[in-house]
């Protein structure tokens, strides 16, 4: 069976790239406006073709055709920083925050239009989930001539606690594609995951049981936890003046 492939956009270091790719996924195509992140994403998906890009470049359907590849599944997470709660309560300037989503949706709706595209996916904070729509016209995304609406019917608030991951974290998905399922209903915390790891500057244990994936593991195999992590008087109080 073929394997569906995948477009990244505002890929970072590659962590949506990793989900789609452990479930069986190609992911052929990445971008971001930033080298280190795009150096990093080389580093963890060798085979993609990352690309150091600003997506506002990415104006019309020619520029859009002659950088990104048709792929059956584009996911993007665009800056959150206008959206956050931790700017400014809120209320941040978010024209550049929704220039940069409707950038992402514009090279969506184009490449939905050509007719490989299946789904989309597009990930933020909570909080902007009332700065987006769940349609948009073809002009209004500035797209030429006449063309279909990109229809959003997925507009939901996921919590990664209800899937398994040992923290309790919100985040707003919107596009089009099958909604998981939660699978969790007992949640799994860092407290449980550190109880089981251990104090790092300690003798470790033989074996360590992942609270998460529910199997065992030799101590010696989790080379990034035994080392001595602590931070000297002189390079905190450094920090602190800083």
């Amino acid at each position: 069976m073929k394997k569906m492939r995948v477009a990244d956009f505002f890929c970072g270091a590659g962590g949506f790239s990793e989900g789609f790719r452990q479930k069986g996924f190609d992911v052929v195509f990445a971008l971001d406006n930033w080298k280190p992140a795009i150096d990093t994403h080389e580093l963890n998906h060798p085979e993609c073709d990352s690309r150091l890009i600003n997506i506002l470049e990415l104006d019309t359907p020619e520029k859009i055709d002659e950088v990104v590849p048709d792929t059956e599944v584009i996911v993007g997470s665009p800056p959150c920083i206008s959206f956050s709660n931790s700017n400014r309560s809120g209320k941040a300037d978010k024209s550049l925050g929704l220039e940069l989503i409707r950038a992402f949706l514009r090279i969506v709706a184009w490449k939905k239009s050509k007719g490989v595209l299946k789904y989309w996916i597009m990930e933020n904070v909570p909080n902007s989930k009332k700065h987006t729509k769940d349609r948009y016209s073809w002009n209004e995304l500035g797209l030429p001539g006449k063309g279909p609406s990109l229809e959003v019917p997925n507009r939901v608030i996921l919590n990664s606690r209800d899937f398994g991951a040992p923290q309790s974290r919100k985040r707003f998905i919107s596009g089009d594609f099958p909604l998981p399922k939660e699978s969790h209903s007992e949640y799994i915390t860092i407290r449980d995951v550190f109880m089981q790891l251990g104090n790092p500057v300690s003798k470790p244990k033989k074996k360590i049981n992942d609270p998460l994936y529910k199997f065992r593991i030799n101590s010696k195999d989790l080379t990034d936890h035994y080392y001595d992590s602590r931070v000297s008087d002189f390079e905190s109080q450094k920090a602190k003046r800083l």
